[in-house]
């Protein structure tokens, strides 16, 4: 019978998370992961399996915690452009911080090669399934502003939601590589204008 596990294994994985979101997984080595989490490398390889394994444990962590952090304010009642815009300034006061790490998902959709997880098994699947989670919540909120008559009836939801979440992408990317705060929101003015 193997010695029990000395460590609490949530805990250690949002340190995982937070290695990953900082480095990047090709960036990150197991040491650092093992130094971060302050755990053993064989209580890792026990507890998690290898490095792709854990870090496809830790993209699920992250979409969790983005799902009900990041994401729960399109769900708030209002008009739509009230909504969409409260949402994506929220956005750009968090990314223009200096320090600010970005989004994992996107970092991991540009380090593995894809985002349609064909080719980057199921850390490539996961990232896929993250954007749907966020093309969902950007859907659901612009169905309610259709509902309210925020839209135009002949809007095509699912297409703009995409429009949006590509929109999203860019102000992660743009923040990344050093645009201001100023011309991030400005973005934002321009991106919520296309909705009507």
């Amino acid at each position: 019978m193997g010695r029990p596990r000395e460590f609490d294994r949530g805990e250690a994985l949002l340190k995982a998370v937070d290695v990953f979101w900082e480095k990047g997984y090709e960036a990150t080595s197991i040491q650092d992961l093992v130094d971060r989490m302050g755990i053993h490398r064989a209580s890792l390889y026990d507890t998690y399996g290898n490095k792709h394994e854990l870090f496809t444990e830790a993209m699920s962590r992250y979409t969790v915690l983005e799902r009900q952090a990041a994401f729960a304010p399109l769900a708030a009642e209002g008009p739509v452009k009230d909504v969409l815009s409260a949402f994506f300034e929220s956005l750009v006061e968090r990314i223009s911080q200096p320090g600010d790490r970005g989004c994992l998902m996107i970092k991991a959709a540009m380090s593995t090669g894809s985002s349609n997880g064909s080719s980057n098994g199921t850390s490539g699947r996961q990232v896929t399934e993250h954007f749907k989670m966020v093309d969902s919540a950007l859907r659901s909120c612009l169905a309610r502003g259709k509902e309210r008559g925020d839209i135009r009836p002949d809007t095509d939801i699912d297409s703009l939601a995409k429009y949006l979440r590509s929109a999203l992408e860019g102000l992660f990317v743009s923040a990344a590589t050093g645009m201001k705060r100023k011309s991030l929101l400005d973005i934002v003015r321009w991106t919520i204008s296309t909705v009507n």
